[in-house]
């Protein structure tokens, strides 16, 4: 039964994509750009300024409005800023008003096909965040030849997709496990071994990106980690450097207090001898007391730099201590979700094992198929055809159609086939 599994998994990972019945958008797709052109399709309102009457006309297919007491006007290709100055220039050609202001605005787009190997190929109204992947959507889904909606080779081909959805969780889960044990160890770089999952990833430029996102990641963190450390070194240095001069300061004094001891003694001494007056006494009484005032002070400015310093090495400690805390913290959570994801992946196994046979599992070792996303984009009266991303944005107007890499036939007949004598 495990080899059976191995075979399994290896089925065409893009066949569960190119037979949903429902697609969704996925990332947002980018609003219409600022400068859109009008095509053909579009219907546009145009009124004048004083004038009650509105004028409303559908681009037509040679590009031109029909508006009334102006006839045709090529609109086609034009922003709305350039149809609006081209319709200013007719009407003050033709008379009818003098200095016209007129407002243009796009009332309906123009709705967007969709053609090709879908379910439900038509016409439909056009959206500003719709994507290729949501157009598919719209028409029914990308179908597969040679599979029929709802029947059990979709449902076989839809647990195959259960089946890479999970795989691609699980190699992701694993990469952020290496990165967070990365982080632990400092490292500066994200190792991951394949070699340590139940499977082969079956997406080499998915693994890739997930890297290299890990990786992007693992820098950043470094490098605000160094940047902060930095600075606290630097507060650190400033501190020991404060801690030092404080401490040359009270070297100093305490000599000058000892030569002000000597003084006084010899004063004191003349003083018996009445060689020194009062006022020289009172002045030296004044000195000590001075120079013990300064020798408090440095003593207090030296506790409270020793206490800052003390006090920014504990945070430091604290921070280390906290950031490792909250790693392994990740690290447990991780773990747990890969352990969730290897029994779900165990229940898909499962579930593909009753719906598949011999010939099911023949197919695995089949060439992978994907979706193909093909758009045909009249502009300025040119048609330019090119290919697209599935979350790629379409604009009014296009043709989209769908289609597969091949082979597709034989592998969508032989699943078909092989799942319906599986449930014969």
């Amino acid at each position: 039964m495990t080899h059976r599994y191995r075979q399994l998994r290896r089925l065409p990972d893009l066949l569960f994509a190119a037979v949903m019945t429902t697609l969704l958008l996925g990332a947002p797709a980018p609003a219409l750009a600022e400068m859109y052109r009008l095509v053909v399709g579009d219907m546009l309102r145009v009124s004048i300024l004083g004038d009650p009457e509105q004028m409303e006309s559908k681009v037509d297919l040679d590009g031109a409005l029909r508006l009334p007491q102006l006839g045709s006007v090529q609109a086609e290709g034009l922003t709305i800023d350039e149809i609006q100055e081209r319709l200013t220039h007719e009407i003050e050609e033709t008379g009818l008003h003098v200095s016209p202001r007129i407002s243009v605005s796009i009332l309906e787009y123009a709705p967007i096909i969709v053609s090709g190997a879908v379910n439900l190929p038509g016409r439909f109204p056009f959206s500003p965040t719709l994507t290729a992947r949501a157009a598919a959507g719209l028409a029914g889904g990308a179908q597969l030849p040679g599979i029929e909606t709802g029947g059990p080779g979709l449902q076989a081909v839809q647990v195959v997709g259960d089946l890479r959805e999970v795989e691609t969780e699980i190699v992701g889960t694993a990469i952020r496990i290496a990165r967070v044990e990365a982080q632990l160890e400092e490292h500066d770089s994200v190792v991951f071994d394949p070699a340590g999952l139940p499977f082969e990833p079956h997406d080499a430029a998915l693994l890739d990106h997930l890297l290299s996102r890990e990786q992007g990641i693992l820098d950043e963190d470094r490098a605000s980690t160094a940047e902060l450390h930095g600075i606290r070194q630097i507060e650190l240095q400033n501190y020991d450097r404060q801690i030092e001069i404080l401490l040359e300061r009270s070297k100093v004094q305490n000599e000058l207090i000892r030569i002000q001891a000597n003084e006084r003694a010899a004063a004191e001494a003349l003083d018996e001898r009445g060689l020194r007056t009062r006022m020289d006494m009172a002045r030296l009484e004044r000195n000590d007391a001075s120079l013990q005032a300064q020798v408090l002070d440095i003593e207090a400015a030296l506790s409270q730099a020793r206490t800052r310093r003390a006090d920014l090495a504990g945070t430091i400690t604290k921070t280390r201590s906290d950031r490792r805390l909250e790693l392994l913290a990740d690290s447990v959570k991780l773990r747990a979700e890969m352990e969730q994801l290897l029994v779900k992946r165990q229940t898909v196994l499962a579930k593909i094992a009753l719906l598949g046979d011999p010939a099911v599992i023949a197919l695995a070792d089949g060439p992978v198929t994907k979706v193909i996303y093909t758009i045909r984009r009249r502009l300025r009266g040119e048609i330019e055809t090119f290919d697209m991303g599935p979350d790629d944005g379409i604009l009014p107007g296009d043709t989209l159609e769908i289609g597969f890499s091949e082979p597709i036939v034989p592998i969508a007949a032989g699943l078909a086939s092989a799942t319906n004598r599986s449930l014969n």
